[in-house]
């Protein structure tokens, strides 16, 4: 899997470097490989980085208030 998984970033890269979209959702979602352990559906939340900042968003805009009250 770890081939797979290095084949498709390397796939992804160079169309990056072409100047085009990234492709990397799309060449994960239609890969049989990784179709055989994972839904599309599946591949889509494991690539969501919601699912790994935890509360990372609130706390940043709970400090930049704090500096913004500093200013004042």
């Amino acid at each position: 899997m770890h081939e797979v998984l290095r084949e498709i970033s390397m796939r992804a890269w160079e169309v990056i470097q072409e100047g085009e979209v990234n492709p990397m959702e799309d060449l994960l979602e239609s890969n049989s490989e990784i179709g055989k352990y994972l839904k599309s559906a599946e591949v889509m939340e494991l690539l969501d980085a919601k699912n790994y900042t935890g509360n990372a968003a609130q706390k940043s805009l709970t400090i930049a208030k704090k500096i913004d009250n500093l200013k004042t």
